[in-house]
This record gives C-alpha cells, structure tokens and sequence, in this order.
C-alpha cells in the first residue's frame, strides 16, 4: 500500500488497485492511498509521462465544444450527424475518444465500429458490428431469423418484422440493399426513441459504398436522439451531416506537448521538436520518443546537444530495427497481413520460433 503523494508522477511504474482514503491514526483527514499489485510494463520516465498524459488532449478544446454541442442537441431530440476531418496523425480518432469517454455515465449508449481497407475486411463490416452490438452477439457471430425475431421484440416489437433481413445481413448471402436500409431505418428510429445514442464509426474513407448507402438512414431526421459520429482521412466528405476539419497544432500546444513528455528537455530542443512536428501530434510524440532513445539508460536528464531525426520515416525505421530481430522478422510479416490477424494465420505464415504465443 502506497499513497498517492508518495508515488507521485511515478505511479506509471506500477500496476495498482483502485484508489481509496486511508484513515490514519494522528491524522485529521484520510490519506489517498493505492494498492500496489506488481511492476507495469512502463521501463523509462519518458513510457511513465506518455502514458499519464495519453489522456490528455492538446489544442483540441474548440473542436471537442463542438462534439458535445453536437450531442446536447441529439440528446433534446434533434439529431446530429458529424465527421472528424483530417490528416493521418492529427488525432481524429483520438478526438472522438476524449469525447466518447467524456459523456460516459450521460444517459446515453455507445455503438462503436470501424472500417478496413485490408482484404481481410468483412463485407459491410461496420454494419455487422453495429448490429451485433444492438443483438448482444459475439464477434464474428451469425444468428438465425428466429433468434433474431426475439431480440429485436426486446427492443420494439414492429422490428421483428425485419428478422430475416438482420438474420442474412449476418451471414454470408446479402439480402437487398432496400431490405437492409429498412432494417437500418427502423432499427435507429426504435432505439433513439427512448434514449440518447451515439453511434461511431472510424476510419470512415474506408468504407464502401453499400457501408454508406445502408448507414445513411443513421442522418435521418426521424431518428430523435442520435448522434452520428464518423472518424476520416478524407477532407472532403461525401455524405449527411457537417464536417469538422482538424488543423494542425499550433506552435505553443506543441510546445506544451514536448514540455509534459521531455520535462527537462532545453528549450531550443522544445522548440526544434514542435517546429519540426509541423502542428502533428503523432508526430510530436515520436520526435520525444526519439529524442528520449538517446539519452543514456541510467540518466534521467537531456543533454541539449541531442537532435532529431529528419523525418517520421526515419523515426519509425529506428524504433523498428530497435525490436530483436525474430519480433522484428514477425512484425514484417503481419504487416502485410492486415489489421486484424488471427493467430492460426500468423502460425502457418511466420517462422515458428518467431511467433509469440
């Protein structure tokens, strides 16, 4: 057992149970206190800040006001369809995940699913995984019209008109596009009816077209208290709803960033590594990650002297060549596999003594 003034900043360190006050005798107030059940797999301070402030966004306030004004009016009945907007690295995704994590206990249910361009996708595979949410179904799940009947009489009884067309969206054999956007329709217009929902889809400019012909009926007006969240690469959308286009940081949120990651960092090397950045996030933290990887393993410190490197392909060629070669030989090889990989796959592709159970 530890207190949270004692651990301070390097809590990161450890793996803890849930805090809790300690009474203490001689002391007037209880003491915030952790249990302490074993080391983390954080090894440097660097791992301890980046892991503290990974939930902490920067430079991103006006644009989450804008999700949660866009949910305030969902939740009053008037529904919302918004796509995060921009460039690989600038935190789309990381946006909508400060904001999903933010109306949690809202009153409200989370769907979340996501889009591939591997050719492992699953046909229509953001549909299938919002519809095995709603059902209550496992991954990869299919489920025959007359389970699917009863499930959707626990939501409204009108839906089981629409149990074969669930019940084959499931499977391998698609029924009609017209079939599967009724289901869609009638399925978001029953489960807005009673409460908020909020519906996110990422990686958005991945879907195909029957993705966003079927999901469409999501923007419809009839659909009370929904909020159509979608993350994409793609500046320009084609689609319902109104796009939010994340910039670039500016250079004093880069600063703050390199600031709570390389705390002792000079500051010529904070503003040579948020000048290099460009305004990215990502990229910011893989230049601190760099520069971090220079500094002796026993320091704690920064020397000034450190650069950066030229480019992110660069960074990440460093960190790669810095993994054993057999983790390394493996890493090439799912790369190449997709997204998500199952195992057996990974087995019958990969060296046998690279894989790691």
């Amino acid at each position: 057992m530890a207190s949270a003034a004692s651990l301070g900043s390097d809590i990161s360190f450890f793996e803890t149970g849930p805090p809790r006050n300690l009474p203490l005798k001689g002391l007037g107030k209880a003491v915030l206190a952790y249990s302490i059940l074993g080391t983390s797999s954080v090894k440097s301070r660097f791992q301890s800040r980046r892991r503290q402030t990974h939930s902490r966004l920067v430079g991103r306030e006006a644009d989450l006001n804008v999700l949660h004004a866009c949910f305030s009016h969902a939740a009053a009945g008037n529904p919302q369809a918004i796509t995060v907007a921009g460039s690989p690295g600038l935190g789309n995704t990381r946006l909508a995940d400060e904001f999903l994590r933010s109306i949690e206990g809202d009153e409200c249910t989370v769907l979340r699913a996501y889009c591939e361009s591997f050719l492992n996708a699953e046909p229509m595979q953001a549909v299938s995984q919002l519809l095995r949410q709603v059902l209550r179904l496992p991954a990869d799940a299919g489920i025959d019209s007359e389970d699917a009947a009863v499930r959707l009489a626990e939501i409204d009884a009108g839906l089981c008109s629409h149990a074969v067309t669930v019940s084959a969206m499931l499977s391998s054999s698609l029924p009609t596009e017209a079939s599967m956007t009724g289901a869609i329709a009638a399925l978001a217009h029953a489960l807005s009816r009673e409460q908020t929902f909020v519906v996110f889809i990422d990686d958005w400019q991945w879907a195909d077209d029957l993705t966003r012909s079927v999901l469409r009926p999501l923007a419809d007006p009839g659909c009370k208290r929904l909020l159509l969240l979608r993350a994409s690469r793609d500046t320009e959308i084609d689609g319902d709803g109104t796009v939010l286009s994340l910039e670039p940081l500016g250079v004093d949120d880069c600063s703050m960033m390199v600031r709570r990651l390389l705390p002792d960092a000079d500051p010529r090397l904070t503003e040579h590594v948020s000048q290099s950045s460009g305004g990215n996030p990502l990229f910011v933290e893989e230049l601190c990650h760099d520069v971090s990887h220079k500094v002796l393993l026993d320091s704690d410190r920064l020397a000034n002297t450190f650069t950066v490197s030229s480019s992110l392909n660069n960074l990440i060629d460093s960190r790669i060549h810095r993994v054993a070669a057999n983790l390394r030989r493996l890493l090439e090889t799912v790369a190449v596999l997709g997204n998500v990989v199952p195992l057996w796959l990974i087995e019958a592709t990969a060296e046998r003594s690279d894989v790691v159970e």
